[in-house]
């Protein structure tokens, strides 16, 4: 097993590796929970915990990425829904004033029906 460490398989090179990083993580584990380190092999398993303290910082700056990409997404959602209410508030002034009575006398039955329901739509 511990030829795996100097030539090829999961060794340093899969642990900085993203595709490869659960399974080697996983065999370095049990490499040292079976207590392969010793005076020998010491520094190969030491560069591969290092390898793996790599990995935890590119893994904080990503997640640091993703946090600022939601909080530009969860801005413009916000801005688009206000976009959004305000027009609705307009629409509905404009119905508004559209059913007052000096508005709404010159407009035909059919009319005023149509504008009734619309209206109603707008307030759902």
């Amino acid at each position: 097993m511990l030829s795996v460490l100097s030539g090829g398989g999961v060794g340093c090179r899969g642990v900085k590796n993203d595709q490869n990083f659960s399974e080697a993580t996983a065999v370095l584990f049990t490499w040292i929970d079976r207590g392969e380190v010793n005076r020998r092999t010491a520094n190969n398993f030491y560069s591969m915990i290092q390898s793996a303290n790599s990995h935890v910082r590119r893994l904080m700056s990503e997640k640091a990425l993703h946090e600022e990409e939601m909080e530009r997404a969860k801005e413009i959602f916000k801005n688009a829904l206000v976009a959004i209410l305000t027009q609705f508030e307009q629409i509905t002034a404009v119905f508004n004033a559209a059913t007052r009575q000096k508005a709404w006398d010159h407009f035909s039955k059919a009319q005023r029906k149509n504008i009734d329901i619309w209206q109603k739509q707008c307030e759902i």
